[in-house]
């Protein structure tokens, strides 16, 4: 899982599911991240962001794997 912020990063690696999960603070806001292996072709990715003043963006996408 690559990061896009600069900040501390926590990865709780593939557990007993098959996700990932990671947490970086950056500047006062928290992004949380998960990607979840659906399948052999398809996963999910979301990521929540949640500042000091509690307000919360969420984004949620299904990922189809392309074989070249």
């Amino acid at each position: 899982m690559r990061e896009i912020n600069s900040g501390d990063c926590i990865l709780d690696g593939f557990g007993q599911t098959d996700s990932q999960r990671s947490r970086t603070e950056y500047n006062g806001s928290v992004f949380e991240k998960e990607i979840k292996q659906i399948s052999a072709n398809y996963r999910t990715r979301q990521t929540i962001i949640s500042g000091a003043l509690e307000h919360k963006t969420m984004g949620q996408y299904l990922e189809k794997r392309i074989d070249r």
